[in-house]
């Protein structure tokens, strides 16, 4: 018999693209989230869940995306699409004049992007073409 040999690699385009979109989705979904708490009469307590949705959404994105385009591995995959996202927007709020979440809570933000990029690779490969 004959084995078929699966490769062991992991693409990098599908996760440059995947993470390229979350980018973009969360910039979409911070400019609607500042739009309407400006000119609702929402309260800034609203800020942070509605950040942190966002940011869970965008994370799936990646991982739905990535997964998507690579066809397997969509735990792999989306995992890694949403470790690359925690860290690009970690490495963007670093440089920015002020800390866009506390220290302390850095766990719950790489909770979300891990959990989201799995859930979207899951997802991703189930819709694969």
């Amino acid at each position: 018999m004959e084995e078929k040999s699966e490769k062991k690699t992991v693409s990098v385009m599908p996760l440059v693209v995947g993470t390229g979109q979350a980018l973009v989705l969360s910039l979409l979904l911070s400019l609607i989230i500042v739009t309407t708490i400006f000119f609702t009469t929402l309260s800034e307590l609203y800020v942070a869940p509605f950040v942190q949705g966002a940011f869970a959404l965008s994370a799936f994105w990646a991982g739905l995306v990535t997964a998507r385009r690579a066809g397997s591995r969509g735990l792999i995959y989306g995992s890694l699409a949403g470790l690359a996202f925690f860290l690009i927007t970690s490495l963007v709020g670093y440089f920015l004049p002020e800390v866009t979440f506390p220290v302390t809570e850095w766990w719950k933000k790489i909770a979300y992007a891990l959990l989201g990029g799995m859930s979207g690779g899951v997802v991703g490969v189930a819709l694969k073409k």
